[in-house]
């Protein structure tokens, strides 16, 4: 357990009964109802109970810090100190309270937009489990069961619990509907589903068709107006980015008229000159913009493609899968880095400089591993919709499941998807040949293949095979419409892919200006300035070092917003460290190095 949750469960334990009875008093109803409206592992009065306790807590904290830093002779007893330990517990104490108070507010929007993204997917799949013969109680234990529907899928599972609790599947529904965070979505789709399970079985499936086609435009049109939105947010840190830079320029220019950037100012760190801490100023504001833009271009770009990539377990098992996995590569390699840094930085003398060699040696050897991994992924997607298209031919001719994937394993090339299809094949014959054999089932034979295959596409498609084959669904409707669904995956994911290519482009083209404007400053302009008198030689000596520390803060911020705005942290790597390599080589070529 994390050192957090075992702070947690203390608080648990030891909360003081006054607070307890506080947090369940009708002034905290509004937070309540907010909590009650996203899946949650506990009660409301528990949450609250912690935001009180821990308020308690920062408030004591910093006063007893100093009584005991007073007692032991670390410093001196003086009004001040104790005015200064009452204002701090004051603000932490407010801090934590608006804290708690905001924190579900934030995952109820989150669950929102978490629900709005996923029920289309969902819809998708029930519209394929009703055409089978189960009951609308089993239908929503496979999708639950399938667990790649999100937001959507906890609300099912919400739906289940209430409906084992009451007795009654159409109460789940209702009492759901009414709590979950997502009413415009969801709440809706609840009503109308309750409404037409009534109505039977024939009612449920073309109400299932019609909501499916709706939400598919209501996510077309929401996915039109977050490129808007997206637009915005590249013209911003397009500004953002070049700023700086500038800012740095103008100031060393300034240096032999008026000699701002030689005066000395007093740091924590002692006393430094004026333009160094306008440069560390401005790289770590363009980092700031970078990773925030970046962080928020993941944010409204459509999640429905990307991959979760873990490292395995244990040090030989991460050093094993460096070559293919980049979570591990991460791990493996920090070594070359930390060597790069320190060798540098004792040949060189210049800590900025190695860390920026180090850090770009990193981001590219983990990027590069993370793109070999993506085109594999893309592969793979693009060979999966293939196999649905060849298995829904043999299908369509009366061929059972299995013995299509067998023909197909055997006569179709599936590029890297080939291996996979092989092994699903192996476990559909061995299920077939030993029905009671442990671990060959339908379904966990259909489950290894997805996690062989390891893409969101391929989860999504393998878990709606498994559960509507196993519903008893007619394999032949099954694949007829995976075809479609598949097919407009596919075409949705390249039209985005596609799209997010401006953004890309808008941070290579920053980077590559900053490039250019600190090239022609330095060659250009320094020199000149530098022989009008000995003043402004002193006030020029070190620009051209500290403008390449801008510009290159400046080309990783701009390439990690441009992979994250493609694909995900590891492209956002690739373009950082690619990006800072370009800018370090015309830095030594220009002499800025």
């Amino acid at each position: 357990m994390s050192p957090g949750g075992v702070l947690l469960r203390a608080i648990d334990r030891h909360m003081p009964s006054p607070i307890v009875v506080f947090a369940r008093s009708g002034l905290h109803r509004p937070l309540r109802q907010v909590y009650r409206g996203v899946p949650r592992t506990q009660p409301a009065t528990v949450h609250i109970g912690r935001i009180y306790t821990l308020a308690l807590g920062a408030a004591i904290v910093p006063s007893v810090g100093v009584v005991l830093a007073t007692v032991l002779g670390w410093i001196a007893p003086s009004v001040t100190t104790g005015v200064l330990s009452i204002a701090a517990g004051a603000v932490l104490t407010g801090a934590i309270v608006l804290a708690g108070w905001s924190l579900p507010q934030l995952k109820a929007e989150m669950h929102r937009r978490e629900v709005a993204r996923t029920l289309p997917g969902a819809v998708d799949h029930l519209q394929v489990l009703a055409s089978g013969a189960e009951a609308p109680r089993a239908m929503f234990a496979r999708l639950v069961d399938v667990d790649v529907h999100g937001g959507t899928g906890a609300e099912f599972r919400r739906v289940l619990t209430i409906a084992t609790l009451s007795g009654r599947l159409e109460e789940g529904i209702m009492t759901a509907a009414r709590l979950t965070a997502a009413q415009e979505s969801l709440g809706p789709f609840l009503v109308n589903l309750r409404a037409h399970l009534a109505q039977g079985p024939e009612a449920l499936r073309g109400f299932l068709a019609l909501e499916a086609r709706l939400l598919r435009h209501q996510q077309a049109a929401h996915r039109q107006q977050t490129m808007g939105m997206l637009e915005l947010v590249a013209e911003l840190v397009m500004v953002l980015l070049v700023v700086p830079a500038l800012v740095v320029v103008i100031v060393t220019m300034l240096g032999p008229i008026v000699p701002v950037s030689t005066q000395v100012v007093p740091t924590p760190v002692g006393a430094r000159p004026l333009g160094e801490l306008i440069v560390y100023l401005a790289g770590g504001f363009v980092l700031a913009v970078g990773g925030v833009a970046g962080q928020m271009v993941a944010t409204l770009r459509p999640q429905e493609h990307v991959t979760t990539v873990t490292r395995p377990r244990g040090a030989m098992a991460t050093v094993a899968a460096a070559g293919s996995n980049p979570a591990a590569m991460s791990i493996v390699a920090t070594v070359p880095m930390m060597l790069v840094t320190a060798g540098l930085g004792v040949a060189d003398g210049r800590l900025g400089l190695a860390l920026v060699v180090g850090f770009t040696t990193w981001a590219t050897i983990v990027g590069v591993v993370g793109w070999r991994q993506a085109r594999e992924d893309d592969a793979k997607d693009e060979h999966l919709r293939e196999l649905v298209h060849a298995v829904a031919g043999y299908v369509e001719l009366g061929i059972p499941f299995g013995d299509a994937v067998d023909r197909i394993a055997q006569e179709t090339d599936l590029g890297p998807l080939r291996p996979d299809v092989a092994h699903l094949a192996f476990d559909l014959r061995l299920r077939d040949r030993h029905p009671d054999h442990a671990g060959t089932t339908q379904e966990v034979a259909l489950d290894r293949f997805a996690h062989r295959v390891g893409t969101p596409l391929a989860a999504r498609t393998v878990g709606v095979i498994a559960s509507a084959l196993a519903a008893g669904a007619d394999p032949r409707l099954i694949f007829e419409r995976l075809q479609t669904q598949v097919a407009e995956l596919y075409r949705s994911k390249q039209s985005m892919r596609a799209e997010m290519q401006v953004y890309a482009a808008v941070g290579w083209t920053t980077a590559l200006l900053v490039v250019g404007i600190s090239v022609a400053a330095t060659t250009q302009l320094f020199d000149q300035l530098a022989m009008v008198s000995t003043m402004g030689g002193q006030a020029i000596a070190g620009a051209d070092y500290r403008v390449m520390l801008t510009t290159v803060a400046t080309a990783i911020a701009a390439g990690w917003f441009s992979g994250m705005a493609i694909r995900d942290r590891y492209a956002g790597l690739l373009h950082a460290g690619v990006l800072s390599m370009i800018t370090i080589t015309v830095g030594w070529l220009g002499g800025m190095l």
